[in-house]
């Protein structure tokens, strides 16, 4: 039972490293992105942004492995989902759509999400999006 942990811990610990290894790759230079043309930049982003989000899911997927022993239905927590997983959602991909002509935020919020993309902002709630996601799923 002790090496099957370990495996498994080993496992995840490289799985993070291949990740985040991965995500400073893609966001190492910002300056190359202005160079780049809006589709390249698009497809940047969007590997980053899913990378950050599949990054999150890693985070709690012991939690979901956990879940998926236990006997009985599964349920979903809805107050995650609409306070923590749809604004997640939002605010991680809102880069995306700005660069896609779609704009609903109110332009100070804009200019801040904006202002930031390459940094904290976004991959915070990537991140945050990607572990919420996982954890709203549970048995009871």
């Amino acid at each position: 039972m002790k090496l099957k942990t370990f495996k498994f811990n080993l496992l995840y610990l490289l799985i993070f490293i291949v990740f985040s290894l991965l995500s400073s790759f893609l966001m190492s230079n910002p300056t190359n992105y202005l160079k780049q043309t809006t589709n390249e930049h698009f497809t940047i982003l969007l590997i980053s942004t899913l990378v950050k989000i599949i990054f999150g899911i890693l985070l709690a997927l012991e939690f979901f492995l956990k879940q998926k022993k236990l006997r009985g239905p599964w349920k979903i927590d809805k107050f995650k989902v609409l306070f923590l997983v749809l604004p997640s959602l939002i605010l991680s991909i809102y880069p995306l759509l700005y660069i896609s002509s779609i704009s609903f935020l109110p332009k100070y919020l804009e200019e801040f999400i904006l202002n930031n993309t390459n940094s904290t902002i976004t991959s915070f709630f990537s991140i945050i999006l990607g572990h919420s996601l996982m954890t709203s799923f549970y048995k009871k």
